[in-house]
């Protein structure tokens, strides 16, 4: 809810201003080029306020992370005489590893 609170009032209201200066100094004489150049920003800008956007939304959360990070650490020792068995039978360290 907040992100997109804050997508709205930053992106929607203050770069539509940013977007109305532009035409208001081509009108006045800036060369195309340099206009060309302030939309690019203008472009940038609106990315990185949609990835910022995304990422307060949608990023991660800590106890999924950590259950990750406790089961990738606690799980290989209970597979590893699997892994060994099949090494051994084989008759190849690489195809157990």
């Amino acid at each position: 809810e907040v992100a997109y609170r804050l997508y709205d009032s930053l992106y929607t209201t203050r770069m539509i201003n940013v977007a109305n200066l532009g035409e208001f100094i081509k009108n006045a004489g800036l060369p195309s080029g340099e206009v060309s150049r302030i939309r690019q920003y203008e472009r940038f800008i609106g990315e990185a306020i949609e990835n910022l956007r995304m990422i307060k939304s949608y990023r991660t959360p800590q106890t999924l992370r950590s259950f990750a990070r406790l089961f990738t650490t606690l799980l290989p020792p209970f597979f590893a005489p699997t892994f060994a068995e099949l090494a051994i039978n084989v008759g190849s360290m690489a195809i157990g590893i």
